[in-house]
């Protein structure tokens, strides 16, 4: 799996991004602000696992972080062969 594949995934479902932020916004405007990493691995059969806030690492605990998490969960990456690819680190 390419990063050129990984970002089509991402870009694809950017709406997911967008309403997170939209929704921290309302509760917390402060917390809607600069960038959130999140961090997942894509399994052979193109599940994301292993999702989490990388950093600020405080954020695991914020909306914005936990509606990430939920989003990236529903994502769908094209299965694969071979090796496992290492985790992705993608800032939004």
């Amino acid at each position: 799996m390419s990063k050129s594949d990984i970002l089509i995934v991402v870009k694809n479902n950017e709406n997911d991004v967008a309403h997170c932020v939209t929704e921290q916004k309302k509760k917390d405007p402060s917390k809607a602000q600069g960038v959130i990493k999140m961090t997942w691995v894509v399994k052979k059969d193109g599940k994301p696992a292993n999702i989490a806030v990388e950093d600020p690492p405080d954020y695991k605990d914020v909306y914005v972080g936990k509606c990430l998490v939920r989003a990236i969960q529903g994502w769908k990456f094209d299965a694969y062969t071979g090796d496992q690819i290492p985790p992705i680190k993608f800032p939004f």
